[in-house]
């Protein structure tokens, strides 16, 4: 008589059952060792708060100050050309005659007090400014929207001051941090304001990709 398989029988051999218990309580073990290991690491190391409304308030403030201070010392130099430039010809105002205005002219860099280097832009932008109109009003344009951006800057600038002595919601309370923001987009497209007119688009050109 062929003798019937294990299977069949629905028994199980001693051994197997042995094997099958050791590998339950190995496994139950390992899982015990990490519960306990993952609790102890909850316990020494906690998750970090969610920042607080007022420290994301002032981080935000901080991050725009630092981009509109930037943004106006790159510009600046430039700037500050196109207002000697406009003032050494009296523009924007009544057209005077070359001839009267060629001595001012000469003399604006010193008087102006302006580096040896950057100089040499001056008489070229006034010339530029006295032959075309349209350069003319683009120059003062950008010159009152720099005037406007520093503006904001120094009234952040007092804001910030403040962020030392009182709470973050009093210091910054009333400040539009995206008008602040917006103040100094203008002065990033100088470039294409200026695109096609002879002198300035060599003073502002287009940006290079990093």
């Amino acid at each position: 008589t062929p003798t019937p398989c294990p299977a069949a029988t629905g028994s199980l051999s001693p051994a197997g059952t042995g094997d099958l218990a050791a590998s339950g309580t190995a496994a139950f073990a390992g899982a015990v060792s990490t519960l306990r290991r993952w609790i102890a690491a909850v316990q020494v190391e906690q998750l970090a708060p969610a920042p607080a409304a007022q420290d994301r308030a002032r981080a935000a403030f901080e991050a725009a100050h630092e981009l509109v201070s930037t943004i106006l010392g790159k510009v600046s130099p430039r700037v500050r050309l196109l207002e000697v430039g406009l003032d050494s010809v009296g523009l924007p105002g009544r057209l005077r005659p070359w001839a009267e205005l060629k001595p001012i002219v000469d003399a604006a860099p010193a008087t102006a007090g302006l580096p040896p280097g950057q100089g040499s832009w001056v008489a070229p932008l006034a010339k530029t400014f006295y032959m075309d109109p349209a350069a003319t009003q683009r120059a003062h344009m950008a010159v009152v929207q720099f005037g406007q951006a520093r503006e904001a800057r120094d009234q952040a600038d007092a804001r910030q001051l403040r962020l030392g002595t009182v709470a973050t919601q009093i210091a910054l309370e009333g400040f539009n941090l995206g008008l602040y923001r917006a103040s100094v987009l203008p002065l990033t497209h100088l470039h294409l304001s200026f695109k096609g007119l002879r002198v300035l688009q060599d003073l502002f050109p287009e940006p290079k990709a990093p």
